[in-house]
């Protein structure tokens, strides 16, 4: 019988999580599983959640909220050099962790797979970046499971986070539009794999998973157990073209749009001429320059499979 830590955002999903949770542990407690829960108090409590339980000796630690929820819970866990497996219980609005791992769309289905599932070892991105409102030379880092980004998106992811209580799944699609009206082409410095490169962008979107933003497509050949990083590349280009981009994501034709750059790297650098906004796993942490990494095979998890693009 699994004994699992159950770190609860009541927050998660516009209220439903506050809803849900009560029958979620019941469905654990039926699954065979001991749950133990607690409930996170604000931003970032549920990474020092995780990181107590995992030291405390559970067998698994679950997440149960939302993409966000699991995102810290992850930063928790991968303070320790052998982190018990992470699983997701998943009530928020994007779900995209729930397309990477194959889970159920039922709370007992979810159940089911924290209380039975073998635990399967999934990479990890990593992101250094300057910390909001820190000084030039400071850095911090985070890690990720879905994706890094820096520009049009993580202003977008910004702008979403008020529309998240009404659009919910629609927010992020909601806020790029809004976005398009101001967005500007930043002159940046690319290093790919120690491959340097000077060009003008508006979007760096670095991807660990293929389905993010709740649902949208953007990395339609990434896998998250291949050891390599997808990079999607915009340059500059007319605000027309861009929504043709931002259209055609949902489906995974965007890469397929002239001058839109497609490709894998282990480790990327991205230095602009002009600050621009840095996101990771959809939460805005800081700003450039920023540099990406993977750790292969970093995380266990209790998925039902670890799907690819």
């Amino acid at each position: 019988m699994r004994s699992a830590k159950i770190i609860v955002n009541p927050q998660a999903g516009g209220g439903r999580t506050r809803r849900a949770w009560p029958k979620a542990i019941v469905a654990l407690r039926d699954a065979g599983a001991r749950p133990e829960y607690v409930l996170t108090e604000g931003p970032g409590h549920a990474t020092a959640l995780a990181r107590d339980a995992a030291q405390d000796g559970f067998d698994a630690v679950v997440a149960l909220g939302g993409d966000g929820t699991a995102h810290e819970v992850a930063n928790g866990l991968l303070q320790l050099a052998a982190p018990p497996p992470l699983g997701a219980i998943q009530t928020g609005t994007g779900r995209d962790l729930s397309r990477l791992l194959g889970l159920p769309a039922s709370l007992a289905g979810q159940a089911r797979l924290v209380a039975d599932a073998d635990p399967s070892l999934i990479d990890v991105g990593w992101c250094r970046y300057r910390p909001s409102g820190a000084g030039p030379e400071a850095r911090a880092e985070r890690a990720f499971l879905l994706l890094a980004g820096a520009g049009f998106s993580s202003r977008a992811v910004e702008r979403s986070l008020g529309l998240k209580r009404w659009l919910r799944g629609l927010s992020y699609f909601a806020a790029a539009l809004a976005e398009l009206r101001t967005v500007q082409p930043v002159p940046a410095r690319l290093t790919l794999d120690g491959a340097e490169e000077s060009l003008t962008l508006v979007e760096f979107l670095v991807l660990n998973a293929a389905w993010v933003g709740g649902g949208m497509y953007a990395g339609p050949g990434a896998s998250a157990t291949d050891g390599m990083l997808d990079v999607v590349i915009v340059p500059g280009m007319s605000r027309w073209d861009l929504f043709n981009v931002l259209a055609r994501v949902y489906r995974g034709s965007h890469i397929q749009r002239p001058g839109v750059r497609y490709g894998t790297a282990k480790r990327v650098i991205i230095e602009p001429e002009v600050t621009m906004s840095v996101s990771v796993d959809g939460e805005p942490v800081g700003t450039t320059p920023a540099e990406i990494w993977i750790a292969a095979g970093a995380l266990p998890v209790l998925a039902r499979e670890v799907r690819s693009g």
